[in-house]
C-alpha cells in the first residue's frame, strides 16, 4: 500500500467499505453463527462499523502526513513527515469480530502499512469471511488462525513493527511484554470493570432502562457492559423495582432486536457467569439474614419465599 499514493490507496479503501455493507447480514449471520449475537444486534454494529471507515477515509483524506513545523524567524525549514510503519500485527476479540477489524483496519491501510490479521480462535468464521470480501493487493491483509499458539509468535516476530491488541488484560500484558522486549510500537485496548452510579436526581425509569441495556446488549460480552451498580439510598427501591421491570423486557431469543439475548461464546464464559450469579445470589442471602436477625432478634434467618 506504500507504493501507492493517498489517492489511489483511498479509492480502494472506499470500495472494501462498500462490499462490506452489501454483506452486512451475511457477515451478522456468521457473528450468529461463532459466538451466539443476534443477528439485528450484529448488523447495527456492522453498519456502524462501515460508516466509522467512512468517516476515517474523509479524516485520512485531509490528514497531514507532512507537516511544515518551521518556526517563524528561525533559518531553515523543518518537516515532520508521517511514514508507514510496514507490517502490522492485529490481534482482535471474538464478541464484536467485524465491528473490530473495520474500527482498526481503515487507519492501518490508509497510512500504507499490510496487516497480519489474528482473529479469535472462537470467531474465525466472519473475519475469514471479511477478508475473502477484500479487493485489495495480494499480501495487504494476511490472515493467521489460532489461539495464542498463533498469537504470541506474531506479537514476537521481528519484522512487526507495531502490535494492535484488543482483548483482555492478562492477554494484553503478554502483548505487551512482548513488544517492549524488542522495543516495538504497540496499541493495547483492554477490558474494564465499569461502575454505574445512580445519584437521588435520576429519572429512575429511564435510568432503569439504559442500565439494563448496558448490562444484557450482547449477552453482557461487551468491555463497557456495567458490571456494578451503585444506588443512592433516597431512591434505592424504586430503581432497584424498575430495573427488574426492564430486565424483563429481554428475552433468549437470538433474533430479536438489541432486548433479544443469544447464547454466551462458550463454556468457559457460561462458567464465569455462573459464578458471578453464584456469588451474588450468596451475598445478598448473607445480606438479608443479618437485616433480619437486627429486625427480628433471635431469629437466624428469614423466611423462605
Amino acid at each position: 500500500m506504500a507504493a501507492l499514493d493517498l489517492t489511489e490507496r483511498l479509492a480502494l479503501l472506499a470500495r472494501v467499505a462498500d462490499t462490506v455493507e452489501e454483506h452486512v447480514t451475511e457477515l451478522a449471520r456468521l457473528e450468529n453463527l461463532e459466538m451466539g449475537k443476534p443477528v439485528p444486534l450484529a448488523e447495527q454494529f456492522i453498519a456502524g462499523g462501515v460508516a466509522g471507515w467512512r468517516q476515517g477515509l474523509e479524516r485520512a483524506g485531509t490528514y497531514p502526513f507532512a507537516a511544515d513545523v518551521t518556526v517563524p524567524g528561525e533559518s531553515g525549514r523543518t518537516v515532520v513527515e508521517q511514514r508507514p510503519l510496514g507490517v502490522v500485527g492485529l490481534i482482535i476479540p471474538w464478541n464484536f469480530t467485524i465491528t473490530s477489524i473495520l474500527g482498526s483496519l481503515l487507519p492501518l491501510l490508509a497510512a500504507g502499512n499490510t496487516v497480519v490479521l489474528k482473529p479469535s480462535e472462537k470467531s474465525p468464521l466472519s473475519a475469514a469471511r471479511f477478508v475473502e470480501l477484500l479487493d485489495l493487493p495480494p499480501g495487504v491483509v494476511n490472515l493467521v488462525h489460532g489461539d495464542a499458539r498463533a498469537g504470541r509468535p506474531l506479537a514476537a516476530h521481528e519484522d512487526v513493527a507495531l502490535l494492535h491488541f484488543t482483548g483482555s488484560v492478562e492477554a494484553g500484558r503478554s502483548v505487551g511484554v512482548a513488544a517492549a522486549q524488542r522495543l516495538q510500537r504497540s496499541v493495547l485496548e483492554l477490558g474494564g470493570n465499569d461502575p454505574v452510579i445512580v445519584d437521588a436526581d435520576v429519572d429512575v425509569a429511564a435510568t432503569a432502562q439504559a442500565v439494563a441495556f448496558s448490562s444484557f446488549v450482547n449477552s453482557g460480552q461487551i468491555c463497557t457492559s456495567s458490571e456494578r451498580i451503585y444506588v443512592h439510598r433516597a431512591v434505592a427501591q424504586e430503581f432497584i423495582a424498575a430495573l427488574v421491570d426492564a430486565a424483563g423486557a429481554y428475552a433468549l431469543n437470538a433474533d430479536r432486536d438489541g432486548t433479544g439475548l443469544g447464547p454466551l461464546v462458550d463454556e468457559t464464559q457460561r462458567s464465569l457467569v455462573h459464578a458471578h450469579v453464584a456469588e451474588a445470589v450468596s451475598s445478598a442471602r448473607r445480606c438479608c439474614a443479618a437485616a433480619w436477625s437486627r429486625t427480628v432478634p433471635g431469629s437466624a434467618t428469614p423466611p423462605q419465599s
